[in-house]
């Protein structure tokens, strides 16, 4: 394993000979180290944050050039953090760990309208055929059937549902997928997504169903 500076990047060399690069992990540690010294100093608490760079493979054979970080194997790791603790003056320990377990959320990457920005409105509705890719298809006679290649298919709402999960939200109810799928049946609907979705219990008489991604 190489650790290349001009410019950062590191590169395995396979025993085939076979080379592939990846990003520098300096790059990602330094984000890393930069949100985090955001969010102390955001909650008013002044901790050092150090970094170092860890291969955990230990027969590992690493080359770099100067690096703004400590690189070590994984057997170096606990002398390293022995040593420092030393030389570092005692926090409070117990109250970060408290601060960070709050903070703690699941990453959720959908829907990714939100996440993006992306205007509902400006997405494409209908279900896309999944033999060409193109055409829009219809429900005819219990199946959906392409306009333009005339591919028929008895599931095709699925793939369009998924599309509705990721992009705008995972709970869609009746008349949200009526639009979403062009399909002014709502008893049609309600089938579809019975077998496609499980029913989220509401408080409200809104009935509403939660797409599995």
């Amino acid at each position: 394993m190489e650790l290349k500076n001009r410019p950062r990047q590191m590169i395995r060399t396979l025993e085939t000979g076979e080379r592939r690069v990846f990003h520098h992990p300096e790059v990602q540690l330094e984000e890393y180290m930069y949100n985090l010294k955001e969010f102390f100093n955001q909650n008013q608490i002044e901790v050092p944050v150090h970094g170092i760079i860890v291969f955990p493979f230990n027969n590992a054979r690493i080359e770099y050039e100067d690096s703004l970080f400590p690189v070590l194997m994984a057997r170096e790791v606990t002398g390293y953090l022995q040593q420092r603790s030393l030389k570092t003056k005692t926090i409070d320990s117990q109250s970060i760990s408290a601060l960070l377990v709050q903070h703690h959320k699941p990453y959720e990457l959908f829907p990714l309208c939100r996440y993006y920005g992306i205007e509902i409105d400006a997405i494409q509705t209908g279900v896309i055929c999944p033999e060409c890719q193109i055409g829009q298809m219809q429900w005819l006679k219990m199946k959906w059937i392409c306009s333009s290649c005339l591919y028929s298919n008895k599931k095709a709402h699925k793939c369009a549902l998924q599309d509705y999960g990721m992009l705008i939200n995972k709970g869609i109810t009746n008349s949200q997928a009526q639009h979403f799928l062009r399909l002014n049946n709502r008893h049609t609907i309600k089938r579809m997504l019975m077998t496609s979705c499980y029913r989220k219990e509401s408080a409200s008489k809104r009935r509403e169903y939660q797409i599995l991604l």
